[in-house]
């Protein structure tokens, strides 16, 4: 009998043990810190290089264009430089450039090219210039909406201004393999609250409609830093 008590304790013993240990393991699994690589500065349907400015700036602006829109082409001529000079060559902010496919058919196309000048490194380079041959078009009387600077016949000439490769990139525009990622970003510009139109901005987690002059900009940053 006392044999058997003895027994009968020593498992009961090995059972606690064991559940001890297995509650030690599920504590570190739920408490413990995990070494995962994730990448903050890139958001739904976004490459990687679609910033101006540093991206450990302590503020980000986001900006959400059509490569359309005759008021993203003011905000990018009269706006973006001074916002460049003050805040984003000095550190204090970065920006990011998000397409959609809001305005005329060719807004998804120009996108697309955008998703593709990226591939060479060039999106950023990409947007300036199609933002300026949309500048020469209304400066000679051509609307946004009759432009055909996005057609598949003339975007290839804006792989020639930033000097990238016209064949590779046509044929990455003609193959549509960026079109979800459009469409990701769009969507998510159509989720926002309060927006009417583009361009729109986020900084500090607030909206901004339309071409806002620089005072409204500088007091947004300012409010953030």
């Amino acid at each position: 009998m006392t044999r058997d008590r003895r027994k009968n304790g020593l498992i009961w013993l090995l059972i606690l043990l064991i559940v001890t240990a297995l509650l030690g393991i599920i504590y570190v699994a739920g408490n413990g810190e995990a070494e995962i690589s994730v990448d903050k500065n890139n958001q739904t349907g976004q490459i990687s290089n679609d910033q101006i400015g540093s991206k450990d700036a302590p503020v980000m602006i986001t900006e959400y264009a059509d490569l359309m829109c005759s008021s993203c082409v003011e905000f990018h001529e009269k706006t973006l430089p001074q916002v460049q000079q003050n805040y984003i060559d000095t550190g204090k902010a970065t920006i990011r450039l998000k397409l959609v496919n809001k305005i005329a058919p060719d807004s998804l196309q120009a996108a697309e090219g955008a998703q593709c000048a990226a591939e060479e490194d060039k999106y950023i380079e990409y947007i300036d210039a199609a933002f300026a041959e949309l500048s020469e078009e209304r400066a000679r009387g051509i609307s946004a909406y009759e432009t055909t600077i996005y057609s598949s016949g003339r975007i290839g000439d804006l792989a020639d201004t930033i000097e990238i490769d016209r064949q590779k990139f046509e044929a990455c525009v003609s193959s549509g393999k960026y079109k979800s990622k459009v469409a990701s970003v769009t969507t998510e510009f159509d989720e926002l609250e309060k927006v009417y139109g583009t361009p729109h901005f986020i900084i500090d987690g607030k909206g901004y409609n339309g071409a806002a002059p620089y005072a409204i900009f500088k007091a947004a940053i300012d409010a953030a830093l």
